[in-house]
């Protein structure tokens, strides 16, 4: 994970935007999605801060 982080962090970025949209279709509960959408955020907002 670590190296796709240092070769292509947006690829990763969006692979896990991507993954979320397809559990939170996958997941019925509203509370799981949204769980996994701040997460998502969560993991983008500190990408964006270590560039």
């Amino acid at each position: 994970f670590d190296e796709f982080g240092e070769t292509a962090p947006y690829s990763v970025d969006f692979s896990g935007a991507s993954s979320v949209n397809v559990s939170t279709s996958s997941i019925p509960e509203p509370t799981s999605a949204a769980l996994l959408m701040l997460a998502g955020l969560a993991f983008a907002n500190s990408r964006r801060k270590a560039k």
